[in-house]
């Protein structure tokens, strides 16, 4: 709120969404509020990685579908993995 002025990104790119995406899912673990990404009871992480926690209100497709061919188990398998991989790496904001 005091850290500057509001900005809005228009996120088109392939590619880009996805890293948007794994930077607010890991927030709530760089900011110290929990140690795991699926602990944070407000994302919709855990629904991007196993069908039985998806959110009837959440569009999961956009981010699973930018994670190649096969399964929907498949691909959030490999969204886990890749969310899991940006916790090793010091991200910055993708804008």
């Amino acid at each position: 709120m005091f850290q500057g002025r509001y900005k809005a990104h228009h996120v088109e790119d392939a590619g880009h969404y996805t890293e948007i995406s794994r930077y607010i899912h890991l927030n709530p673990v760089r900011a110290g509020l929990v140690r795991d990404r699926l602990e944070y009871p407000w994302s919709s992480f855990p629904g991007c990685c196993r069908r039985s926690q998806e959110l009837d209100w959440v569009t999961y497709e956009r981010v699973l579908g930018e994670q190649g061919p096969g399964s929907r188990a498949v691909r959030q398998r490999r969204y886990g993995a890749f969310v899991r991989g940006g916790m090793k790496e010091d991200l910055r904001p993708p804008w």
